[in-house]
């Protein structure tokens, strides 16, 4: 009678689990017969129980499954492989597609035959609509990139044509220029008066500060293109190269230079040698006319940055303007 007991007990918790069970159950006979189901299975594939048990799994997987899961059954009845997973589709009794996360085992008979198939099934078709949208995403962003590179890589084109353009056909009439100025400035000096004279000087100074800007501008579009050669900077010593290489532009006057104690800093060495050239020469042009000069290079570092400064008593800028700063060609002085 215990026995009986446990049995039967056993045979309940048995049935409790594979009805209430969150996932979908199945008996599937080898010739592929649904012979026992749960109520959750018939829930995913949208069929009552007495529709399934009339139906073989091959009635309702998504041919482009079916062979797949063929050569897994055949494995299992050779004793290949003792279980098989796979995603799988079913075509329900509406017509619509349902993924699926499939678990296969099998159970022999004692006399070593094969009894009867156990699968789990569980619905994955939400998260295959979002795998999809993820997917359909990243083809979408793939594309952009796509697009955006080809539309980089002809703005790089433009502008080596424009350097090219730049530097070939702008020089030419501007070494002209300067070249016919000072050929009249010489030859025809006695005939010009001290105006004369001047406004003859006038046209070749511009034509070499244009010629300046040329090569301003081709060594920003340079600049653009270089590959950055990323390194650990001894900002001290590099502040002190750029000052000494300076000299020609503070020769005669009175400048005070003050260098701190800089923290260290990771970047291009040739590209923050310029960026220091560039504040320091500035520095350096808009203190003329101070008796000192005072040019201050510091800095500290804060959240994991280093972060650097110069600071000077020249002329100043208005901050109403201080978005234009750094604009490219702008200028918040007079020459």
């Amino acid at each position: 009678l215990q026995d009986m007991e446990a049995l039967r007990e056993s045979e309940e918790r048995f049935r409790a689990t594979f009805e209430q069970a969150a996932v979908g159950i199945a008996h599937v006979a080898p010739d592929g017969h649904w012979t026992r189901v749960n109520q959750r299975l018939c829930d995913i594939l949208g069929y009552t129980m007495e529709e399934l048990l009339q139906h073989t799994f091959h009635d309702i997987t998504h041919p482009d499954d079916l062979e797949a899961e063929r050569n897994f059954e055949q494995q299992m009845l050779a004793r290949e492989i003792s279980h098989y997973a796979m995603e799988k589709r079913y075509i329900r009794k509406d017509g619509s597609i349902v993924w699926t996360d499939l678990t296969v085992s099998l159970v022999w008979d004692a006399a070593g035959a094969p009894k009867y198939f156990i699968w789990v099934i569980e619905d994955i078709s939400q998260r295959k609509a979002i795998q999809r949208e993820l997917d359909e995403y990243r083809e979408q962003l793939e594309q952009r990139v796509a697009e955006r590179t080809n539309q980089l890589q002809a703005a790089y084109t433009d502008l080596e044509s424009f350097s090219y353009s730049v530097s070939h056909d702008l020089r030419a009439p501007l070494r002209a220029i300067d070249g016919f100025a000072a050929i009249l400035l010489e030859d025809y000096a006695p005939h010009l008066d001290d105006e004369g004279k001047r406004l003859f000087q006038v046209v070749s100074d511009n034509a070499r500060k244009m010629g300046q800007l040329i090569d301003d501008i081709l060594a920003f579009s340079r600049a653009g293109r270089l590959e950055l050669l990323v390194t650990n900077l001894d900002m001290n010593a590099l502040a002190e190269e750029v000052w000494q290489g300076l000299e020609p532009q503070r020769a005669g006057r009175s400048v005070a230079f003050r260098l701190a104690t800089l923290p260290a800093a990771y970047g291009d060495p040739a590209a923050i040698r310029q960026v220091l050239q560039n504040f320091l020469s500035n520095a350096l042009k808009f203190t003329r006319g101070r008796e000192p000069a005072l040019i201050e290079l510091g800095g500290h570092q804060e959240s994991g940055e280093s972060i650097f400064y110069v600071r000077d008593n020249g002329v100043g800028f208005d901050m109403a303007y201080v978005s234009r700063l750094f604009g490219l060609f702008q200028r918040l002085h007079g020459m």
